[in-house]
């Protein structure tokens, strides 16, 4: 219906003028210039950390919140350092010890936002088995398939999660919730930290876990944990 056009077309219009507001003030590097100075910048400091990864959550749940991918703007500035942590730990691994870092691409990819931005693949699950609306019924049939793949385009715009105020809090609860979860799991040595082995983003849950961190069936249940989260 024409209202379902109404949250993406109030963000386009947002961000273009967002855009020509910049271009006009000539802003070196125009948004990504400004962005990498007032989000990156400290991101690079803190990026490592458990409040690290829970203000990342809360920023790439906010941009989504306005329509923007997210993961996209972040990536550019702490994706480098997760990446590095991922790779430190694969070293250690391939050379018999244990490995160290906590919060890794893994850690976020497969653990904080499982199901994809918002962590949503539980809100698919509930609307598929659940839902007594037939709107929403006929959504998480169509959605569960890509969320299992973290793919969750058809929550975000036809629920719709984007410019929705009532989901911007479990949109941002629910992957603040699992990055304390898995976080404390692997602190306290519940489940093996993630081995350095770099899987795509798309991996299926439970498979996921199982292979990330180094084929542990605490990897796959912590994921099943999150999912009912």
């Amino acid at each position: 219906s024409f209202s379902a056009l109404i949250p993406g077309f109030t963000a386009f219009v947002f961000w273009a003028c967002v855009l020509k507001g910049l271009e006009a003030l000539h802003v070196p590097g125009g948004l990504g210039g400004l962005l990498g100075v007032i989000v990156g910048t400290p991101l690079e400091l803190v990026a490592g950390t458990l409040p690290g990864m829970v203000l990342c959550v809360v920023i790439n749940s906010f941009f989504w919140f306005c329509g923007v991918n997210g993961g996209q703007v972040l990536q550019a500035f702490v994706d480098p350092v997760w990446l590095k942590f991922t790779t430190e730990n694969q070293e250690l691994v391939a050379a018999g010890k244990a490995a160290q870092h906590i919060i890794t691409l893994p850690f976020k990819d497969l653990f904080v936002f499982i199901g994809g931005g918002g962590a949503t693949i539980g809100l698919a699950l509930c609307l598929f088995l659940f839902s007594k609306s037939k709107t929403n019924k006929t959504l998480g049939k169509l959605a569960i398939i890509p969320s299992i793949f973290n793919i969750n385009t058809a929550i975000l715009f036809t629920l719709p999660t984007v410019l929705n105020p009532i989901m911007l809090i479990p949109f941002v609860l629910t992957p603040t919730i699992n990055a304390l979860v898995t976080y404390f799991a692997m602190a306290t040595g519940l489940v093996p930290l993630t081995t350095g082995v770099i899987l795509p983003w798309t991996m299926p849950p439970i498979i996921g876990g199982f292979l990330a961190t180094g084929a542990s069936w605490q990897g796959a249940v912590l994921q099943g944990l999150l999912i009912v989260i």
